[in-house]
């Protein structure tokens, strides 16, 4: 699902972000 596939890339930006909130 390509859902998923977007999570997976907004959980990379957000490491590289170094942001670890989730919302």
């Amino acid at each position: 699902m390509a859902i998923g596939h977007i999570h997976k890339v907004m959980k990379i930006v957000r490491d590289i972000n170094g942001e670890h909130s989730e919302e």
